[in-house]
Order: structure tokens, then C-alpha cells, then sequence
């Protein structure tokens, strides 16, 4: 049972990377943390659920994981798309965002949420999140044609 499902999850995760890796790249930044601002750079596994919807991540290091950034980077790196992934019982401050227009996600209002449960907790459902970032990522590369 345990190879049929591990066999499942290869397919789908192959068939959302056929179908979207390789589209237009879409630039984001991924807002782990408000205070203080933390991401997940490409060198984490999350990353890779985005990669593998052909969204590019403007933290691009790939020998960091989690690092502490500054908002005056964000604002230099410009991101197309501001990811923030929701969590049960806790808030971020978007708010820090309205001040910023010059960046492009701010500017198109492309800051978008994800659950972070289905992002942060690798199993199956991972899958269910990775389907989601790819269907809002497209959305966007619609947008922008």
C-alpha cells in the first residue's frame, strides 16, 4: 500500500511540473515572519513546490533555508508576488506593505495567502497546496500578459 501511494504522490507531483515548471517565471517573496521579516530561500524544501510551479524566488540563495531579511531587500529585490502563508491563531502585519507602491506585488495587490498547513507539514497533502500555488501563480500570468 505504502509503494502505491508514494508511486500516487511521484505522478502528481511529476504532472504539476510538466505542467507549469515551465511556464513564464513569476518572482516572489515569501513572508515567513513579520517581526522579524523572515523568509524561506531557495534553498529550502518549500521552495520547490514553488519552482515547481515556475514561480522564482527573489531570495535565491540556495545554501539558506530560513534566513532574516531586511524589507529595504525586499524592496530592492522587487517581487512580482508576496506569499503569505496563513497559520491557526496568529497574525502577520501586512500592514508594513502599504507604504512600498515601487514593489510591483504591492503595487498589482499580488499579496496572496496560502494555507500554511498545507504548505509547511510535508505529507501527501503538500500536493493539495503545491495545486494551488501553481492555479494562483497562472492567475497571475494571466494578469500580466
Amino acid at each position: 500500500e505504502a509503494q502505491v501511494q508514494a508511486q500516487n504522490y511521484r505522478e502528481r507531483l511529476d504532472s504539476l511540473r510538466d505542467n507549469y515548471q515551465s511556464r513564464k517565471p513569476v518572482s516572489f517573496f515569501y513572508q515567513l515572519w513579520s517581526k522579524p521579516l523572515r523568509t524561506m530561500a531557495a534553498g529550502s524544501w518549500i521552495n520547490q513546490m514553488f519552482a515547481g510551479c515556475g514561480a522564482v524566488n527573489v531570495f535565491d540563495d540556495p545554501s539558506m533555508d530560513y534566513p532574516q531579511v531586511s524589507l529595504e531587500s525586499v524592496i530592492d529585490l522587487r517581487p512580482e508576488v508576496i506569499v503569505v502563508p496563513t497559520h491557526h491563531g496568529t497574525e502577520m502585519d501586512l500592514n508594513m506593505w502599504n507604504d512600498w507602491p515601487e514593489i510591483p506585488a504591492v503595487k498589482n495587490d499580488h499579496i496572496v495567502f496560502f494555507n500554511g498547513d498545507l504548505l509547511h507539514r510535508f505529507s501527501y497533502r503538500t500536493l493539495y497546496g503545491m495545486q494551488q500555488i501553481c492555479e494562483v501563480f497562472d492567475d497571475i500570468r494571466q494578469i500580466k500578459k
